[in-house]
C-alpha cells in the first residue's frame, strides 16, 4: 500500500489529463498510482468513464422529461420554459398525469438544470439565457461529441 502512494506522490504531475472526468484529482491520483497498482496504464480511466456513462443511462432511463427534451432537441427548440410546458401539455399525455411532474415554469427550470449535465453526457445540451424581458432556454443535440479523457504528454514508452 505504501508502494502505491509513494509512487502517486512521486507521478501527481505526470498525469495532466487534457478532458479530466468529475472528481479530477481522484482521478488524476490514480492514474499517477497506476504503475504500482495491479492493472495497466489507463485502464483505471477507462473503467471510470465507462462506469459514468452507466450511471448517466441508468439515471436518465425512462425519466419522462429527459426523454421529451431529446425529442425537442431534435433539431433543436428554443423559448421560455412556460412555452416549453405548453408544449409538452399539447402531446397525448397531459402533465397532470404523470407522477412527479412540474406544474410550474420555475419547478421545471430547476428540473431541467438538474438534468442539463446528465444530457450533455449522451450528447444534449439545455443553455439558459436571460434578456430584459424574459428568460429563454435552448434545447439543442451536441452530436457525437462526448468528452473523452487524453493525457497532455506522453508518460514514457513502457510505463
Amino acid at each position: 500500500m505504501l508502494d502505491v502512494v509513494v509512487v502517486g506522490l512521486r507521478e501527481i504531475d505526470s498525469p495532466e489529463l487534457l478532458s479530466p472526468p468529475r472528481m479530477a484529482d481522484f482521478a488524476n491520483w490514480v492514474t499517477a498510482a497506476e504503475p504500482a497498482l495491479p492493472w495497466a496504464r489507463g485502464q483505471f480511466i477507462d473503467a471510470y468513464k465507462k462506469n459514468s456513462s452507466l450511471l448517466v443511462n441508468d439515471f436518465l432511463d425512462g425519466h419522462e422529461l429527459a426523454d421529451r427534451v431529446k425529442v425537442l432537441a431534435s433539431p433543436s427548440w428554443q423559448g421560455t420554459v412556460s412555452e416549453l410546458l405548453c408544449q409538452f401539455e399539447q402531446t397525448e399525455q397531459s402533465r397532470s398525469n404523470l407522477p412527479g411532474w412540474k406544474k410550474n415554469s420555475m419547478a421545471m427550470s430547476g428540473e431541467l438544470r438538474r438534468l442539463a449535465a446528465p444530457l450533455r453526457a449522451q450528447g444534449f445540451d439545455i443553455q439558459f439565457s436571460r434578456t430584459s424581458n424574459h428568460r429563454t432556454v435552448q434545447i439543442y443535440r451536441l452530436g457525437n461529441r462526448l468528452p473523452t479523457a487524453t493525457y497532455r504528454k506522453d508518460r514514457g514508452a513502457g510505463d
